[in-house]
């Protein structure tokens, strides 16, 4: 089995916004402080608000655990600016996809997941 890393971050239907690494529960038992992850925390907190107030864009907060040889490649291409190219890969090659549903349900959250990206869906994107 191949080894993963933690990331977080916001997607909507124009593709991954943010892809912030993270550590596992273990680790920051170990390294963190607590103020350390109340900053973790405020930044997972900003992310749900800013997917709520995205709601037309079907904005999602996810945290995904990605396998070690495709971090970057998707560093990569979120840097050329390839954002749906981005939160597609992520999408296929994550072993595993959890959902903020912090101001939402968990349907809501899993449902727009599966809608996005998909810049048709923006009302305001021409």
């Amino acid at each position: 089995m191949e080894l993963s890393h933690w990331f977080y971050g916001l997607a909507d239907c124009h593709g991954v916004e943010s892809f912030v690494h993270d550590i596992d529960d273990m680790s920051k038992e170990i390294f963190m402080t607590v103020d350390d992850d109340k900053v973790v925390r405020s930044q997972q907190f900003a992310m749900c608000l800013r997917a709520q107030a995205n709601a037309q864009r079907h904005a999602v907060v996810y945290r995904a655990a990605i396998p070690q040889t495709k971090i970057a490649d998707i560093e990569a291409l979120i840097k050329d600016g390839k954002y749906v190219d981005a939160l597609n890969s992520i999408k296929e090659h994550a072993s595993e996809i959890m959902l903020g549903t912090y101001g939402t349900t968990k349907a809501a959250a899993e449902k727009n997941w599966r809608m996005i990206p998909n810049p048709d869906l923006d009302p305001h994107h021409y």
